[in-house]
């Protein structure tokens, strides 16, 4: 699977995960679960080919089953989520890392028209990204690789 033909090229693609705990992200001009910088290894994802649902129910993971009430691709086109005017103040609050003001910019553009996509696996795997609509067309610019279903 590579995600690269599916970015906007001149935009690239944000990678957000948990490093110590705390959030963080990499900008990436290209990217596919091939690449020897994806960060935590590669996951499973047998149902990415599944037809894409629309649904305001998103699937819940069962920390105690560690299973997901539902598995497929699901697009929760009732909502944006909050995730990247959240990031750039989280990094320099826990890593006292200054955020560049074109990211900062470039995260409030994304997020403006952008949702969010789930894909859920029998196994428990997961992916979670958002699609952002760009001059009448969508592109994937994030993937949400937090990994953070059970934890508290």
């Amino acid at each position: 699977i590579t995600f690269s033909k599916y970015m906007k090229k001149d935009m690239g693609f944000y990678f957000i995960y948990l490093r110590e705990s705390e959030l963080d992200y990499r900008h990436y001009k290209k990217i596919s679960f091939s690449d020897s910088s994806f960060p935590g290894g590669y996951p499973k994802m047998d149902t990415l080919t599944t037809s894409l649902k629309y649904d305001s129910i998103m699937p819940n993971f069962d920390c105690a089953n560690m299973l997901w009430d539902k598995t497929g691709t699901y697009c929760d086109s009732s909502k944006q989520s909050r995730l990247l005017s959240y990031l750039p103040s989280t990094i320099e609050h826990n890593w006292k890392r200054k955020v560049p003001t074109y990211t900062v910019d470039q995260l409030f553009k994304i997020q403006e028209n952008s949702r969010q996509v789930q894909v859920t696996n029998k196994d428990g795997s997961y992916l979670l990204f958002y699609i952002t609509y760009i001059k009448r067309q969508w592109y994937i610019t994030t993937l949400d690789y937090r990994n953070k279903q059970c934890l508290n």
